[in-house]
């Protein structure tokens, strides 16, 4: 059985993954999937499936929502250093990945 992401939790899941396997050498990008998936649904049921409404938030409540997964996901990454460097470089990556996952959400909705 096999189920698709919304394009939101699918763009934020690739970004975070490939930022989490370039400083946890040990981790591949299956793995680090995983956690970051995990992360996304812990929120989701503490948020009432937010993600499925992230591109109609305000630019202050995606920053809260993203800031809460990344809290939710580093109780899964090992060494607080590395978990910083992870946390400092999503967070650049903040914005680009979410006007870039509300536009993929738009092109996929007008298919």
């Amino acid at each position: 059985m096999t189920f698709t992401l919304h394009p939101v939790t699918s763009k934020i899941v690739s970004t975070v993954s490939k930022v989490i396997t370039q400083y946890y050498s040990s981790w591949d990008e299956s793995k680090a999937k995983h956690y970051v998936l995990k992360a996304i649904r812990e929120q989701e049921l503490k948020h009432h499936q937010l993600l499925i409404h992230f591109c109609k938030l305000s630019v202050k409540e995606r920053k809260e929502l993203w800031m809460s997964i990344f809290k939710e996901l580093t109780d899964f990454l090992p060494d607080k250093r590395l978990q910083r460097k992870v946390f400092k470089r999503c967070k650049e990556n903040m914005e680009e990945c979410m006007v870039g996952a509300c536009e993929d959400a738009k092109e996929e909705s007008s298919n």
